[in-house]
């Protein structure tokens, strides 16, 4: 990975004559884009969860988190559930199957609605 940035930083201010460069990690600019110094940052992708806390534009080393499962294996859990349980009685003699395009949709949509989280009253969630 360090091979790449390094090429990348030479391709930049090399190649292309840029006067200054600034890298810096994904959670850390997404505090910065969301005007805050401080911020746990939770990054849900298709195929991993990576959660990480950022303290003053610094990220917290200890706190980083990684989870190799995301978004395609919470769906692929949901087709399971309502398929085996019969739809959990909302989807009465219906079956989901994954290779469908529109059964994708609705479970993408199931998935994003009808979800439920925990918080505690007045906790500050920003999404961005």
């Amino acid at each position: 990975m360090k091979h790449h940035l390094r090429n990348v930083v030479t391709m930049l201010l090399g190649k292309m004559r840029f006067k200054s460069l600034f890298m810096h990690t994904e959670s850390v600019m997404a505090t910065f884009a969301m005007a805050m110094s401080s911020a746990c940052v939770v990054d849900i992708g298709s195929t991993k969860i990576n959660i990480c806390c950022i303290e003053d534009g610094l990220l917290v080393p200890k706190s980083i988190v990684r989870k190799h499962y995301g978004g395609d294996d919470l769906n692929e859990m949901l087709y399971r559930l309502i398929n085996r349980s019969k739809g959990l009685h909302y989807f009465p003699r219906f079956s989901l199957y994954p290779d469908y395009h529109y059964h994708k949709i609705l479970i993408e949509y199931i998935k994003e609605n009808f979800t439920l989280t925990e918080m505690d009253i007045g906790e500050v969630v920003k999404t961005c």
